[in-house]
């Protein structure tokens, strides 16, 4: 199955990657390859590239289990010297508050680290949620050498 929908729009700072990806574990692989693609494009490097997949793949895995009849939009964009990755779906919502706890999850659980790996791995973390569903935005500070492409 395919995504819903596949743009990559071009300005005159930056390229945007957007796709919306139906709320099935077959999306995870399809959104793995795509924006792998995206990032090698704009000249993100191999380990980096590794690194973001796992973020929106643990995102849109949280999506999925929390907001199974939600496409899920995901957007990456460069902005200044940072990647900015966003996932939002059209779930119930959860408490925030609940996320921000720091410790270590339980590593027996067969869920609950997703957010734990996003928070590690990525410089800036916000999560918006409400019953119109849930955003989490994060953010990746990129190597100097990747700049955003011109149009």
């Amino acid at each position: 199955m395919s995504p819903v929908d596949s743009t990559i729009v071009s300005g005159t700072r930056e390229r945007v990657f957007r796709r919306s990806f139906e709320p099935q574990p077959l999306s995870v692989r399809l959104l793995r390859s795509a924006l792998a693609q995206y990032l090698t494009a704009i000249g993100v490097d191999g380990v980096a590239v590794g690194r973001l997949q796992l973020c929106a793949d643990e995102a849109l895995a949280n999506s999925i289990a929390h907001a199974p009849r939600s496409p899920v939009v995901i957007a990456a964009w460069v902005r200044d010297d940072r990647l900015v990755l966003e996932v939002s779906d059209g779930g119930p919502g959860f408490d925030v508050g609940m996320a921000r706890r720091d410790e270590l999850p339980d590593l027996d659980a067969e869920h609950g680290r997703g957010l734990f790996l996003i928070r590690g791995l990525m410089d800036r973390v916000d999560i918006d949620s409400d019953e119109q569903g849930t955003t989490i935005r994060m953010e990746s500070q990129l190597p100097p050498t990747v700049m955003p492409l011109a149009a």
